[in-house]
């Protein structure tokens, strides 16, 4: 069984941890959600450019969103790496 001496210390480390951990992990978590979404947008412009690319030449604009698309894959890794 715990005494009042005993639990004191728990109570104070689970404290620091909702006070310190829980909104530093909830902000990455936040920002994850958006470069995911940013992500998720690139990849969408990327396929409505392929689509299109049949009917019209955007060539140039298919390596933008090629590029766009890779910038925010790296941003989404490096910040699940971050997280660990």
């Amino acid at each position: 069984m715990f005494t009042e001496g005993k639990i004191e210390p728990i109570i104070a480390d689970f404290q620091k941890l909702v006070d310190t951990e829980f909104p530093t992990i909830y902000k990455l978590k936040r920002n994850l959600a958006k470069l995911a979404e940013n992500m998720d947008t690139a990849k969408n412009k990327l396929q409505q450019a392929n689509r299109h690319s049949m009917s019209t030449s955007t060539g140039g604009k298919i390596e933008n969103f090629k590029d766009e698309l890779d910038e925010s894959q790296v941003k989404v890794e490096q910040c699940r790496v971050s997280e660990h």
